[in-house]
């Protein structure tokens, strides 16, 4: 959605290759972390690795050579109940910008739209 506010810090440190990023999501509504959980471990390309109490947590490390974005460190905003931050990891070379350019063509035809 394009009114969606999305505040995102890339974090570097030195990995083979990967990206991680925190971000920052911040919606109209309140959000429900469980409903964001479900949606997270529902969707796509994604997974969510989300242990914390283990401190099972996306690294780049752990995801070299992966197609898939991992999700992890879900958590609400500490002052804002329409927000919550997460933590995403993603080999770049597979998951990168050409990559998603492809991707992205892809769902479009299956979509009937090109």
């Amino acid at each position: 959605h394009k009114d969606i506010k999305v505040n995102a810090t890339c974090v570097r440190v030195p990995v083979l290759r990967g990206h991680s990023e925190s971000v920052y999501i911040e919606t109209k509504k309140p959000i429900d972390i469980e409903k964001a959980f479900d949606l997270l471990a529902h969707s796509t390309g994604v997974e969510l690795v989300d242990d914390i109490a283990n401190q099972i947590y996306p690294m780049a490390i752990d995801h070299i050579g992966s197609e898939k974005v991992y999700v992890g460190r879900v958590r609400k905003d500490l002052d804002n109940d329409h927000a919550l931050s997460m933590w995403v990891v993603a080999d770049q070379l597979m998951k990168g910008a050409a990559y998603n350019s492809v991707d992205i063509g892809l769902k479009m035809i299956e979509m009937g739209l090109l």
